[in-house]
């Protein structure tokens, strides 16, 4: 099989995976220097977004070398100065076509080595192409520099600041499959006024950590978060966890000392956000209140800084 043949089979695979999470794939079939393919974002059928990211795609050994943890590519200086300065971000793609298993890496500055004559770059195999990447390959087609997202999910942000501020309270709300690879898929966030819902969005759930609280920390970098439960309803639910794992009938067969030991023991070991329910040991229900922590206020004043001093920019 000659390079052109891996190669076809190469886009051919990613062509189906990319379709199959709802993105558009358009080949490259005129030839083009180190651009095999686009991907277009598309929340919906009806709401192409016009964003899209290059594609060059890479199959086996081609140019490729393979380590434990990623596969690492090397290239001239001619190929790094076209992508880099390529109109749309571009992404390099790595098949293998044993492991049947697409793996990919944003070509930007910081992921680059330079060398005298060449430079190489790594392609982790953790970041496979499967609907685990859309919302990251989402954010790449954005084409902005580091900075200026990490300003844009303050900015998103910015009405559930101002609502926490004015007093209102903030809350996620989602549930947890357990027992599946993309376990949280949304979240609903509730702002309440005196207890009453007035407003209610769904929020991408978009990073994958095993720790819930760092992956609502990288959502909401602004933000402290609490279960919103008072220390009653929390004393139940655990109540309840300890009777079922001793066997006791009813509070009488209690050992409050020996409860309050495990009650300690438990808690470290589940960490500050827990679920109130769950649901035939598959689903666990969560409802998470959110604060405003320093960069949080500071993003404010900044805010209303950035809105009301317009009079002395000149």
């Amino acid at each position: 099989m000659d390079s052109e043949d891996k190669s076809n089979i190469g886009i051919d695979e990613l062509s189906s995976v990319i379709r199959r999470i709802g993105y558009k794939f358009r080949r490259q079939f005129e030839s083009d220097y180190g651009i095999d393919a686009h991907i277009e974002i598309r929340f919906n059928e009806s709401y192409p977004t016009g964003k899209l990211i290059g594609v060059q795609v890479k199959v086996d050994k081609s140019d490729c070398t393979e380590a434990k943890e990623h596969y690492n590519f090397t290239s001239d200086y001619t190929h790094l100065n076209y992508w880099l300065n390529h109109s749309l971000p571009v992404i390099i793609v790595h098949y293998d076509t044993q492991k049947e298993e697409l793996n990919w890496v944003h070509v930007i500055e910081e992921n680059i080595v330079r060398n005298e004559k060449s430079w190489s770059i790594k392609i982790p195999k953790k970041n496979i192409i499967d609907e685990s990447c859309k919302y990251e390959l989402a954010k790449i087609a954005e084409n902005v520099n580091i900075q200026t997202r990490k300003y844009n999910i303050l900015q998103e942000s910015l009405v559930l600041m101002e609502n926490i501020m004015r007093g209102n309270k903030v809350c996620i709300e989602f549930q947890d499959w357990v027992n599946k690879f993309l376990a949280i898929r949304a979240l609903n966030i509730n702002i309440y006024s005196d207890d009453e819902l007035i407003d209610s969005v769904k929020w991408p759930f978009d990073v994958f950590p095993n720790d819930l609280e760092k992956g609502l920390t990288i959502m909401f970098p602004w933000a402290t978060f609490e279960n919103d439960l008072s220390e009653d309803e929390e004393d139940d639910d655990l109540i309840d966890e300890y009777m079922n794992e001793w066997g006791c009938k009813d509070e009488n067969d209690i050992d409050w000392d020996d409860y309050i030991e495990w009650k300690e023991l438990r808690l470290a070991s589940i960490g500050n956000l827990r679920p109130y329910k769950n649901e035939a040991g598959e689903v666990n229900f969560y409802k998470i209140r959110v604060g405003l922590n320093e960069l949080g206020e500071s993003f404010l004043r900044l805010n209303k800084y950035l809105d009301t001093m317009n009079e002395f920019i000149r």
